[in-house]
């Protein structure tokens, strides 16, 4: 097994869903819109701290390594004209292998990694920030088989298996799956599981599921689909309720959130579908 896939494996088994690098000179003003999904988020900072706030409050600071949790609005990044890191993407069983809490201790939440001064995470990301700019992607892929190695990231980490299950559905229908019927599957009521969901995702099943929509929506667009097309696929009433629903969720209009998308940055680890 080569290094790529060795790496791609132990991203798998930590639950780093993508990993992309990014590099980009842009103009003073230029801002960048963070929209919610169903994944957390860390951004680590090679140049200038990243400078972000949720778009529809005054308030934003810097982070050197930012921790997002999940959100159901948009944040606001003010890039400063240069935007130069790295990201990863974690899912539920990787915020609680990587950063030690459950999803739910983050969510709605926008923080510095150093707030959470035992996360495994530091023990990743300390000699890739030490590294030399092109040294930094092999780095990465030693640091990310190595820690998948010493740590404990299986059955301990794991919620209750309903709320596993539970996710999975809201997952895998793409946020169509009714919550009742996901309650019957798991075999609670459905007050017992927007409960016991909630209490380890931080969103309640029916939120998640919205945001699973649109997830799934944003993907179609971007692959140049017509939205009444998108609406029709992605299980929403009519364009209407597309664009209603987008624009909540990410503040703008979707043809105006997609027209100011920064570009797509590449994923060097070939990690993916950890969710």
């Amino acid at each position: 097994m080569g290094e790529r896939d060795s790496a791609a494996g132990a991203a798998h088994s930590l639950g780093v869903a993508r990993t992309a690098w990014f590099d980009l000179d842009l103009p003073p003003d230029a801002v960048h819109f963070g929209v919610p999904s169903l994944t957390a988020t860390i951004v680590l900072a090679f140049d200038r701290p990243t400078d972000v706030g949720w778009a529809d409050e005054a308030s934003h600071a810097g982070y050197r390594v930012l921790v997002a949790g999940l959100h159901t609005r948009p944040s606001l990044v003010r890039t400063h004209g240069r935007q130069h890191g790295m990201q990863l993407a974690l899912s539920p069983w990787g915020v609680r292998t990587l950063l030690g809490v459950p999803l739910s201790a983050i969510t709605r939440h926008i923080l510095e990694l150093g707030d959470l001064p035992t996360a495994p995470l530091h023990r990743l990301l300390t000699p890739v920030l030490d590294a030399p700019e092109q040294a930094r992607p092999a780095m990465l892929r030693r640091e990310l088989v190595g820690l998948a190695g010493s740590l404990d990231h299986t059955r301990a980490h794991r919620p209750r298996p309903e709320v596993v299950e539970a996710w999975r559905l809201i997952r895998t229908s793409r946020g169509n799956e009714s919550i009742d019927a996901i309650a019957r599957a798991v075999g609670w009521s459905r007050r017992h599981l927007t409960t016991q969901f909630a209490g380890e995702f931080g969103l309640r099943p029916k939120e998640a599921a919205r945001i699973a929509r649109f997830e799934t929506a944003r993907a179609l667009a971007r692959e140049g689909l017509d939205l009444a097309t998108v609406a029709a696929t992605a299980g929403y009433a009519d364009q209407s309720h597309l664009t209603r629903d987008w624009t909540a969720i990410t503040g703008r209009p979707p043809a105006r959130s997609l027209r100011t998308e920064f570009p797509n940055v590449q994923d060097l680890t070939g990690a993916g579908g950890a969710e």
